[in-house]
């Protein structure tokens, strides 16, 4: 590699004689199979300028700061990224990319097809996510679940449910209730640990889908967690009685205990199971989750 100094770099876009002598050492590079790294980019001109001559890295503030350890870039940061390399000219734009799983060559995409890609895929997640928690919606669950119940791969499908959080939305109001399914989707989340896909089925509805059949485990941490938290999202009071007073689906007034959870879990580990297809599946679960919706406070059971 070979690093451009800052002192270049510093207003290139304003500076011709700049650009003439990083054109110059950015050629070279090519022609020499050498490495270019822009140092000590400050401005989104300076980006803009290096990318059009070509420059392979930058680094400097403007793309972040400096740090001990490596840290994803920021998202706002990869969108500009993104825009600048799709400003580049119509050759660079196909410039062509090889591609390779496990060192395997599997084909070649230009740049714009791949960024086109992953534009695409990103509104895509987009239209079918909860606005709410940013979870994967009822279309993606659907295609997630297809593609475990119809393959022999170990998966172990989990459905949780929030008890009395009607009682909780009504008493609280809604924009408390909206930070009770945000701290659920927290908790899922900070509990995966292999990759599990987690979804947000609507209102209290979450789904965790496991590629293993141990899901005991991943169940009693986000119980333990959601225990210990959701109690911080009532009053004192309420919290000492250990109920609150709303009124039930008839309009009758009642006590309901703190919000607890009921997991439905589904696992391939014991038999195969032959779903005909996913409403077949989910008939199977919603009467699981009637058997665990019945048992007080916290429980999760696994078939």
């Amino acid at each position: 590699m070979i690093k451009l100094d800052m002192h270049l770099i510093r207003d290139i876009d304003k500076d011709e004689t700049k650009q003439l002598l990083c054109k110059a050492m950015v050629d070279f590079c090519k022609s020499a199979g050498i490495l270019s790294v822009a140092e000590g980019v400050e401005t989104e001109e300076e980006l803009e300028t290096l990318i059009s001559l070509r420059t392979d890295y930058a680094q400097g503030y403007f793309l972040g700061i400096p740090r001990f350890s490596f840290a994803p870039i920021a998202s706002e940061k990869v969108d500009m990224i993104q825009r600048l390399a799709m400003q580049r000219t119509y050759k660079q734009l196909y410039n062509p990319i090889v591609v390779e799983r496990d060192g395997t060559h599997i084909g070649i995409v230009t740049v714009k097809d791949l960024l086109d890609t992953c534009t695409k895929i990103e509104v895509d997640a987009a239209m079918h996510s909860n606005p709410l928690t940013g979870l994967p919606g009822n279309l993606l669950l659907e295609k997630e679940i297809t593609s475990r119940i119809f393959a022999d791969a170990p998966y172990c499908i989990t459905y949780y449910d929030i008890d009395n959080f009607k009682a909780y939305n009504d008493a609280y109001g809604f924009q408390n209730g909206d930070l009770m399914l945000s701290l659920t989707a927290e908790i899922l989340k900070d509990r995966a640990k292999k990759n599990e896909f987690i979804g947000h089925i609507g209102g209290d509805d979450f789904i965790v889908i496991c590629d293993y059949h141990e899901g005991k485990e991943y169940c009693e941490g986000v119980i333990d967690e959601f225990a210990r938290k959701v109690t911080n999202l009532y009053r004192d009071e309420d919290v000492k009685n250990g109920y609150i007073i709303s009124k039930n689906r008839n309009g009758v007034t009642e006590n309901f205990p703190i919000a607890s959870l009921s997991i439905a879990g589904v696992s391939n580990r014991a038999t195969f199971r032959p779903y005909l297809n996913v409403d077949e599946f989910s008939h199977a679960v919603a009467q699981l989750k009637k058997k665990c919706k019945k048992q007080l406070g916290n429980y999760f059971e696994i078939v």
